[in-house]
């Protein structure tokens, strides 16, 4: 064995010899084994291989059942196969694929193919398979390159311009498959803006892809990008998948392919879940992919309102048997914002006749002095009053309902229960028609405010109440409730509150006395609640000033959080301190109730759940009395802003006068403290607890049984799709000669909108059927009489309709409609006929005349008369302008519903235009082609639209009539999740403003004022807001004291402040009816102010500010007010948030920061503690969002809206 290894390394030809066996090559360089005497010898291996590389062919014995196995590789995969001897004799063979045995033992193998060859003359046999021709695959680029070959029958190709895989049949090439495309997809179109519905309902998306792939399957899947499915600790939305649309669908997770191709999207209905977020879709057939990104959002949209201005505003619905109500159920709500109660008798909702008088079987929801009040007259003429002892304070919501539930009608306010009555007559069928906003004529009757939400129900009461099971302390001469002299320390966090109903006026009525102290209580002094002593705190001046009235119920808390004291009066903060010490400090003591002890200052009435904890404040901010009892935990209330509803049982350490009856009053606290009573003190069924229901926080739904439901949407709703703009007096457009307008002795009809943008100073054309007045139809305005004149062919230029007499004159959509129908004629201003002196009819006609309309040439110009020019130099929007030729769309003088959708092109329509809100103003869409020409000038398309103030989203959905000036408002009742904005009317002494802190005083350092603001009008002295006021009014005119922006004229802008007044520039002047972001920052001793993130003024300024109160909607006194919108408003004190020209905020201000597209120049860390207010920001209150929840008190009529600038 050495030998053989020592030879096996040795070069050369001799051969290799181990014992009796050698190895040589033979004539074909072949190894071959043979013994010495030349014969051919056994080679045993655990395998052969024979080739080289990929060309090689393995032969070895099989280790499971020892046949022989031939292994083929191309040098990455492997093919087996087993060749075997079959015992019997008969020598066959087994032919394996894959360990697969065929059915039958073979004797023969056949190749079959003209690739196949066979060779070997001896015992041993080749057979090769080669490609051959006709059968490879070759790549080209394009088929031009394929084509300009010579194939062979077979041979295949690919070409890469078009992923087709091609065949040759000897002839030609077919092309046989396409190979590996990208699947494309159809729908839906990427970037696209969802808003998922507020009410839950789902959005189903339909993904229609293909792919060219023959036989492939393609897979659906989607991806979160941006936002989240999860938001404000809930779910915004789920994702589910079905493979029909009207199939079942299942829970499909991000990223999880499916074959199902419909996915549906369903929001939640719960609002503190909204958010926003992106998701992308994608179509995948294994390899390749497309995609589409779909942006979704869930807003919950509020409601905005109708605004009523007292004078003639009311929505009109015609009599209907809905609003006939017999003796059974219903529900009449709407939330109501009272501007005025001057007008006496205020309706809300009614069905009473609007020409004045008495109605038979009618009634009226309206408000009688500041109360609620349910008039009926049923049976014919007998009249039922049904009037509430709740007062309705101006300029705030409240929810109003009355309803009567199996004969017994009810009202409630704000959810509490006002009046019951019982009440079973049956209100029969009235003929009038039913009006929102309009009550009894003759006593006022028009609403003046706002009115949103407004639903009539029949047949059911909507709510159910709850009864509140509560008692109180009665006191009728002297009486004293006391805890045991084992009351702990309160510490520096504590919330002392009670309701007290007085009935004795006296110079001290005391609520608490004790605390520690002879001199320390809480006590109504004259018209303030005076603190004295709680804690070391005492209210400033005698005490705040509050309204009290006798013999009503007033909810009273103090609340205090590490020794800031705030003081309550029905859930509005009336003054606030520090509370240096502890109540009780010493450790224990004892506190009175209702007296001071020796018949010293009793308070007479009933004093009822009484509690004080120790160790939570309760109430941080402004809040809404608590509508149930209270309990060790919390309580019942109307709304949880501003309250801590969950605190241990164990901080409660008094809840009492809460009695029925006796002279034992109980303490509900785990304490049980043994009370004290003394004097006349006896427990009582009364209490401050109303039935009541908890109000809804969202826009109302037309529920089972809904009659009516207005003014719930969120914005005017679209009637017309554009409109066309004429602003001079040489601007119309022409059609010169046509026979279709030459109307002959027959029916027609021309209609349209319009809407002044001014007040017309000379008179005007809308239109001029024809060439002169012997021959012309015309419709045009008399400036003299501000009214609208309608000609035939008789030369009658009459109709005289007064616009203020049907709504507003200017800026207020008007539809006109002129007919003939015979010889009638009738005129139309929203829907109302009228005769030709201007008068409402609704039999008759406006007058009668024979005649041919036959010009002599058979021209129509719009926006202008005849011949020309008697255009519109001030102004006017058209839309939806169209003639009707054979066709009197009204035949009588019936009122008509206005129009809710664009107009369209009746039988016999000639001519329909004003329609479109791009492209050209010479578009007819009345299928007759008509070729409109501008006739002069150049009116253009205008994007402005016919809008509804409301519709009605009952199933009936009943047609409205809108009076005066009944218009959409941005005003809710409602908050709407992405924020809001205060609306400043520009009435005098109208205005918001804070009570006197030092967080408003800047002194000498640096701050930024900032807030946007959306200007209407204004005038010299009006100011947008002033932070360092001196003045309890919360303005100031010193300028050394505070700073202010302010208008220097109708536009321009100064600032007072610095130690001056200093006007920024006409070039710097306030931009009306757009949002605009005004930012003044100091730094050091320079003060800058910024217009949308632009530098428009600066100067040195060494002042020290020293004033500490804030107004809004005003600058150097409440009497100078702009018309105006304000938007988070911040002052931030310490920090100069903006270093440098900025882009304004593209989202809501925070305390710490904000949203902004670009943060250069930007702070977006604000210091905490810096920012002072933030307020402006909510849609349906003055709330500060700073954190210090700074109290803000409304002065007259401002309203929070959802109008934002973003």
């Amino acid at each position: 064995m050495t030998k053989a290894k020592d030879r096996a390394n040795r070069s050369g030809s001799d051969p290799i010899i181990v014992g009796n066996t050698r190895l040589e090559t033979d004539s074909n360089n072949d190894l071959v084994v043979k013994d010495t005497s030349d014969n051919a010898k056994k080679v045993i291996a655990s395998e052969v291989h024979v080739g080289t590389g990929s060309d090689k062919v393995i032969l070895k014995r099989s280790s499971t059942d020892g046949k022989l196995q031939l292994q083929t590789t191309d040098g990455s995969s492997t093919s087996n196969s087993e060749v075997s001897g079959e015992s019997g004799g008969s020598g066959g063979v087994t032919v394996q694929e894959e360990g697969s045995t065929l059915s039958t033992t073979a004797t023969a193998l056949n190749f079959v193919g003209s690739t196949v060859t066979a060779s070997g003359t001896g015992a041993t046999k080749t057979i090769t398979i080669s490609a051959g021709s006709g059968g490879t695959t070759t790549v080209y680029a394009n088929i031009a390159a394929m084509v300009a070959t010579s194939p062979s029958a077979g041979d295949q190709a690919l070409v890469t311009a078009n992923s087709g895989l091609y065949i040759f049949n000897g002839s030609g090439w077919y092309k046989i498959a396409t190979v590996n495309t990208s699947p494309t997809l159809v729908s839906p179109a990427s970037g696209t803006d969802v808003t998922l519905s507020s009410e839950g309902t789902a959005t189903t998306i339909e993904l229609v892809g293909a792919d060219a792939d023959e036989g492939t399957t393609l897979q659906y899947s989607y991806a979160v990008t941006s936002g989240s499915l999860t938001n404000g600790g809930g779910t915004t939305a789920t994702i589910t998948s079905s493979a029909t649309s009207g199939g079942t669908y299942s829970a499909l997770a991000p990223s999880t392919n499916t074959t199902n191709r419909f996915i549906k999207v369903t929001p939640s209905s719960n609002s503190d879940y909204a958010g926003n977020f992106s998701l992308i879709f994608s179509i995948s057939d294994g390899t390749n992919a497309a995609t589409t990104l779909q942006n979704f959002g869930l807003a919950f949209e509020v409601s905005g309102s109708l605004y009523f201005d007292g004078t003639g505003d009311y929505v009109e619905i015609a009599d209907s048997d809905d609003w006939h109500f017999g003796t059974g159920d219903f529900t009449l709500e709407a939330w109501i914002w009272p501007n005025s109660f001057a007008n006496g008798y205020n309706g809300i909702i009614a069905q009473w006749p609007q020409s004045g008088g008495n109605a038979n079987n009618s009634f009226v929801l309206e408000t009688v002095g500041t109360e609620l009040d349910f008039y009926t007259v049923h049976g014919g003429t007998t009249v039922t009053n049904h009037t509430g002892s709740k007062t309705l304070d101006l300029y705030k919501w409240h929810h109003v309902v009355v309803q009567r539930s199996s004969g017994t009608i009810k009202s409630y306010i704000n959810g509490i229960e006002d009046f019951s009555v019982s009440n079973n007559n049956n209100f029969n069928n009235p003929s009038s028609p039913l009006t929102v906003g309009g009550g009894v004529v003759g006593t006022g009757g028009s609403w003046n405010g706002y009115i949103s939400n407004a639903r009539i129900v029949k047949g059911t009461a909507v709510y159910t109440p709850t009864s509140p099971n509560a008692g109180s302390s009665a006191s009728a001469s002297y009486g004293m409730l006391q805890t045991p002299a084992s009351l702990p320390s309160w510490g520096t966090t504590w919330t002392i509150e009670t309701w007290i109903y007085i009935t004795n006026s006296a110079s001290y009525n005391t609520f608490f006395h004790g605390f520690g102290g002879t001199y320390n209580y809480i006590a109504r002094v004259g018209n303030s609640i005076e603190v004295n002593g709680l804690g070391g705190y005492t209210t400033s001046g005698g005490g705040a000033s509050v309204t009290w009235n006798l013999n009503q119920w007033y909810h009273v808390a103090v609340s205090c959080s590490s020794t800031s004291a705030k003081v309550f009066v029905d859930g509005v903060q009336v003054s606030s301190g520090t509370a240096a010490s502890a109540p009780h400090s010493g450790g224990s003591g004892t506190l009175s109730m209702m007296a001071q002890g020796g018949n010293t200052w009793p308070t007479l009435g009933y004093m009822s759940d009484t509690r004080l904890v120790i160790g939570t404040s309760v109430y941080s901010g402004a809040f809404t009395p608590p509508s149930g009892p209270l309990t060790k935990t919390g309580g019942t209330y109307p709304s949880t802003t501003n309250v801590n509803t969950s605190f241990p049982a164990a901080h409660t350490y008094l809840l009492t006068n809460r009695t029925t009856s006796g002279t034992t009053i109980a303490d509900d606290s785990d304490q049980n403290y043994t009370m004290v009573t003394s004097g006349s003190l006896t427990g009582s069924t009364t209490k401050p607890y109303s039935d009541y229901f908890t109000v809804p926080t969202s826009p109302l739904s037309p529920v089972t049984n809904t009659k009516l439901l207005v003014a719930k949407n969120p914005t005017p709703t679209a009637v017309t799709n554009g409109s066309y703009l004429f602003n001079a007096n040489a601007e119309n457009l022409l059609i010169a000669d046509h026979a279709d307008f030459a109307f002959g002795s027959g029916d027609w009809t021309i209609d349209f909108w319009f809407k002044f943008l001014a007040a017309p100073g000379s008179n005007n054309w809308f239109c001029n059927v024809g060439v002169d007045n012997s021959d012309s139809i015309q419709i045009y305005y008399l400036q003299s009489s501000n009214s609208l004149s309608f000609w035939d062919v008789g030369g009658v230029g009459s109709g005289g309709m007064v616009l203020t007499n049907f709504g507003s004159e200017v800026g207020q959509w008007h539809h006109v409609r002129f007919c003939r129908h015979g010889n009638n004629h009738y005129i139309f201003l929203n829907g109302n006929c009228t005769n030709s002196s201007g008068s409402i009819i609704t039999t008759g006609q406006s007058w009668t005349r024979s005649y041919t309309h036959a010009p002599a040439t058979n021209k129509l110009r719009i926006a202008g008369y005849g011949s020309g020019n008697y255009g519109w130099d001030n102004g006017m929007l058209m839309s939806d302008f169209r003639i009707v030729k054979g066709t009197a769309v009204s035949q009588s003088a019936a009122k008509f519903n206005l129009p809710t959708t664009p107009s369209t092109a009746v039988s016999g329509t000639v001519l329909l235009t004003a329609q479109n809100s791009t492209g050209n103003p010479t578009v007819d869409n009345s299928g007759t082609n008509k070729t409109i020409t501008i006739g002069q000038g150049s009116p253009t398309v205008d994007t402005r639209k016919v809008e509804l103030a409301t519709i009605d989203e009952s199933s009936t959905a009943y047609g409205l009539t809108f009076n005066g000036n009944t218009a959409f408002n941005l005003a809710t009742p409602f908050e709407n999740a992405g924020g809001g904005s205060v609306y400043f009317s520009g009435n005098s002494n109208n205005v918001l403003k804070t009570g006197s802190n030092a967080d408003f005083t800047l002194g000498t350092g640096d701050f930024t004022i900032e807030g946007w603001v959306y200007l209407l009008s204004g005038s010299d002295n009006n100011g947008f807001w002033q932070v360092g006021g001196n003045n309890a009014n919360g303005f100031g005119t010193n300028y050394t004291s505070s700073v202010s922006l302010v208008m220097a004229g109708a536009t321009t802008l100064k600032l007072y402040g610095a130690g001056g007044e200093y006007q920024l520039g006409v070039a710097n002047a306030a931009v009306a009816n757009t949002w605009v972001h005004y930012a003044m920052t100091k730094t050091s001793s320079t003060i800058k102010i910024y217009k949308d993130g632009t530098q428009i003024y600066t100067r040195s300024d060494n002042t020290n500010y020293s004033g500490s109160y804030l107004g809004l909607g005003a600058a150097y006194g409440p009497g100078q007010t702009p018309n105006i919108y304000i938007s988070n408003f911040r002052l931030v004190k310490g920090t100069a948030v903006y270093s440098g020209n900025f882009t304004a905020p593209t989202g809501n201000l925070t305390p710490t920061g904000g949203t902004y597209s670009s943060t250069t120049n930007v702070n977006t860390s604000i210091p905490s503690g810096h920012c002072s207010i933030l307020t402006a920001m909510t849609s349906n209150s003055f709330a500060d969002l700073s954190g210090n929840n700074h109290p803000i008190t409304q002065v007259g009529d401002p309203i929070a809206t959802k109008f934002m600038p973003y």
